[in-house]
């Protein structure tokens, strides 16, 4: 089994590599909270950590600790509409089916993704404006090796082989594109 540390250290990895501006946390109260912290006019950012103090799901719910603790943070040119949440849960599913086929994940409206009856993945979308600049930010956790709970899950327990450094930085990169496909749609009101 590979150690929890790998998926902060793989995405770092991955940032750099991409050029995009990132901050690593060993622990912050949420991912969120820092990206919102930072008054920043950049295109995109990305705020890891490795652990949270205080990292929550929508209402309010306390999310638990899980390898992957991201928040993405979008300028963009309009507020979000509140399907939002719906097209950045399909980008992550998306993104994972088209790395791991095999993998039947499911989103539970509005914001958690599922394998079988058990929480994969769950997202948080904040949003920032001041006058005419808005940025969304994308909280998301993903557990990828172990799961917090019986009732969670996690994607290696559903794959064949282990998921290595290669594997995880494609998933990344199929993850921005499917954000960067997504993002037009949630300034649209339907």
């Amino acid at each position: 089994m590979l150690q929890k540390s790998n998926i902060p250290n793989w995405t770092s990895y991955w940032a750099k590599k991409n050029s995009i501006p990132y901050y690593f946390f060993k622990e912050v109260s949420s991912t969120n909270d820092a990206a919102k912290a930072v008054n920043s006019q950049l295109e995109l950012e990305l705020f890891l950590a490795e652990s949270q103090s205080k990292g929550r799901g929508t209402k309010d719910k306390i999310w638990l600790n899980s390898d992957l603790m991201l928040s993405w943070k979008l300028k963009v040119n309009h507020s979000p509409q509140p399907h939002t949440i719906l097209l950045m849960s399909e980008a992550l599913k998306q993104a994972l089916k088209l790395t791991w086929p095999a993998v039947p994940i499911k989103i539970k409206k509005p914001n958690d993704l599922y394998i079988k009856e058990k929480k994969l993945a769950g997202l948080l979308i904040e949003a920032v404006s001041e006058g005419n600049t808005h940025q969304v930010i994308i909280g998301t956790g993903v557990n990828v090796f172990s799961a917090p709970k019986p009732e969670f899950t996690c994607l290696q327990d559903h794959l064949e082989i282990p998921i290595l450094k290669q594997k995880w930085t494609g998933f990344l990169s199929q993850w921005q594109r499917q954000i960067k496909f997504q993002i037009p749609f949630c300034f649209v009101k339907q």
